[in-house]
């Protein structure tokens, strides 16, 4: 805790406030605890001995300005990961879209790679490459699956989602009572439909 400010505990502090008063095993304890929700193994990443990690963890969840930090942490988890949805989808567009000419030229049976140093590609080829192994043959590349991409975009931006439609007006729904006889040529008639 930070030297000679006096803390409120009931007082909403910034997380750069909180930043100031936490100690780096109290932080780190946070950190690692938003991870896996595992108050013990946070304790122990932390740096807790494993004697008192268990104790250590839920001594931590109670005092106010931890679990302050630790509220902080879970309701910005994508600013402080670097992450959003604008950044994945703007990865999956590098997968789904990138022009595979930039990478190689095909000559008769032949695959030859254009460039000799993979830096010298575009980013979004270079974002799709999987894997390159170097085979007796020459470099074998592995591409990502375009289409998977795609189909994840699609999902991302709600594309594939079922419509909703609404209809107005209701249904008018009567109780019949039919014999089995019946019930089943009704059943074999609605079969024949589809």
């Amino acid at each position: 805790m930070a030297q000679g400010k006096k803390i409120d505990e009931n007082k909403q502090y910034t997380r750069e406030e909180l930043e100031e008063i936490l100690s780096e095993k109290q932080k780190n304890w946070a950190k690692f605890y938003v991870v896996n929700w595992n108050q013990s193994d946070a304790a122990r990443k932390a740096g807790y001995s494993l004697k008192t990690a268990q104790a250590i963890g839920a001594e931590n969840l109670k005092k106010p300005l931890i679990k302050q930090y630790v509220n902080y942490m879970r309701d910005n988890i994508e600013e402080l990961a670097g992450v959003s949805k604008l950044k994945l989808i703007q990865e999956l567009q590098k997968l789904a879209f990138y022009d595979v000419s930039n990478l190689i030229t095909v000559k008769g049976n032949s695959c030859l790679i254009k460039v000799d140093d993979l830096s010298d590609l575009p980013d979004d080829v270079r974002a799709a490459i999987k894997n390159v192994k170097n085979t007796t043959a020459g470099y074998a590349i592995e591409l990502h699956d375009k289409n998977v991409a795609m189909a994840q975009l699609s999902k991302m931006m709600g594309w594939n989602e079922a419509k909703k439609v609404e209809h107005s007006g209701g249904l008018n729904i009567k109780n019949v009572v039919v014999s089995k006889s019946e019930a089943k040529n009704i059943s074999d008639a609605l079969e024949n439909e589809v």
